[in-house]
């Protein structure tokens, strides 16, 4: 059977695009380690195939920039700290030679993986760098700053008492002001921070964002997610989650004589067709209602 592909960008006019906004705390993490590198590996493949953009306000770059070098010293000097601490301790147990031994061995294969660890860190930073190269950078207006000012005097989110959490607001509030004026049109838009003392509602799940901040995000459909992986999870449902009207545009042609091969019923494509997951992706099933055989038509959509 000859099978024709169904181009989903056709849908909608176009490319669907979603956005990221990373906040400084998270880039560190996935520099660090302390994120799954499949988490970063998923950003690039988004990216790469124009699923989305990032959308970086200029305090976020800047800090990383600032601060950036000091990922990689950190991760070496940690397991520098780690090798003294444990060679420390094996001092006082001098008489268990076997147990000794075995930890011996363990710091000096510790120990040989300084070189990996710094060379693995520094990958990860320079990946994270040419994504914010190729990210769009904003920079904050003077509306940006009467809503910070705003949020200051009222001590509400992500400002607390005792707290300057300028930078924090500035970098939220310049997102959904990009958003207020883009342009493009985009089909879901995520601010992502596990910061979550400031950004998150104190009585509620960490990604339920603070009320103080809600008005902003509705003004733009703006959504906040405290854990980057679930937020990648959410655009590949978005993504995947076809709008069944535009799927209805591109349903295969009227025939009128197709026939059931189980039953011999003659069927209506358009009546009784419909798309469902198959082998090669999302696949155009006609459903005989005599029988209730069902068969793949060859239709697929890409």
């Amino acid at each position: 059977m000859s099978r024709r592909y169904l181009n989903r960008y056709s849908l909608k006019g176009g490319r669907t695009i979603h956005t990221f906004t990373i906040d400084t705390c998270d880039l560190y993490y996935i520099a660090e380690g302390k994120t799954p590198v499949s988490v970063l590996e998923a950003i690039e493949r988004l990216i790469r195939e124009q699923l989305l953009l990032l959308i970086t306000p200029v305090t976020i770059h800047n800090e990383w920039i600032r601060h950036r070098g000091e990922i990689v010293d950190k991760r070496v000097k940690s397991i520098k700290e780690l090798s003294k601490h444990v060679r420390n301790l094996t001092k006082d147990f001098d008489a268990e030679v076997g147990p000794l031994d075995r930890i011996r061995e363990w710091l000096l294969d510790l120990e040989s993986r300084e070189s990996n660890l710094r060379s693995s860190a520094e990958e990860r930073v320079s990946r994270i760098d040419f994504l914010l190269e190729h990210s769009h950078i904003v920079e904050p207006d003077s509306w940006v700053e009467k809503e910070t000012v705003k949020l200051g005097l009222a001590q509400q989110a992500p400002f607390h008492p005792k707290k300057n959490s300028t930078a924090d607001a500035v970098n939220f509030l310049t997102v959904v002001n990009y958003l207020r004026n883009a342009q493009g049109n985009y089909d879901a838009s995520f601010f992502i921070s596990y910061n979550h003392t400031d950004f998150s509602q104190p009585d509620q799940p960490n990604d339920v964002l603070h009320q103080h901040l809600q008005p902003y995000a509705d003004m733009v459909g703006l959504r906040y997610n405290h854990n980057i992986a679930q937020a990648i999870n959410d655009v590949q449902r978005l993504i995947e989650d076809i709008d069944v009207q535009s799927v209805e545009q591109l349903r295969p042609e009227p025939r009128f004589n197709e026939v059931c091969p189980n039953c011999h019923t003659v069927l209506e494509r358009l009546r009784d067709g419909g798309w469902k997951m198959g082998p090669f992706g999302l696949t155009y099933y006609m459903f005989c209602n005599q029988c209730g055989f069902s068969w793949d038509t060859g239709y697929t959509f890409d």
